[in-house]
């Protein structure tokens, strides 16, 4: 579902499409994977905020800048999700 949203915001801002490593599934991804998976997703986004950050001198509409909270190993921690759907939210 994250992927989908993060390619959703990417096409309604007229980039790309994000070729997944590996499709993100409830119950089946590993969980070993999910710290690489947040960065993927990480990546992905932030092509979006710098296009609305660049697109014109104001700072008034701008996202702010993002402090990415830590993502640790094994699980996603909830507040490492909450952060990025909030800004999913955002865009």
């Amino acid at each position: 579902m994250l992927q989908t949203a993060v390619n959703a915001v990417r096409n309604f801002h007229n980039l790309s499409p994000v070729t997944w490593g590996e499709e993100i599934v409830a119950g089946k991804t590993a969980v070993k994977n999910w710290p690489f998976h947040i960065m993927e997703l990480r990546k992905a986004i932030e092509p979006v905020i710098k296009m609305v950050n660049d697109f014109d001198a104001s700072a008034n509409f701008d996202i702010p800048p993002v402090t990415w909270l830590p993502t640790g190993i094994g699980r996603p921690k909830a507040d490492v999700m909450q952060q990025f759907q909030n800004l999913i939210l955002t865009l």
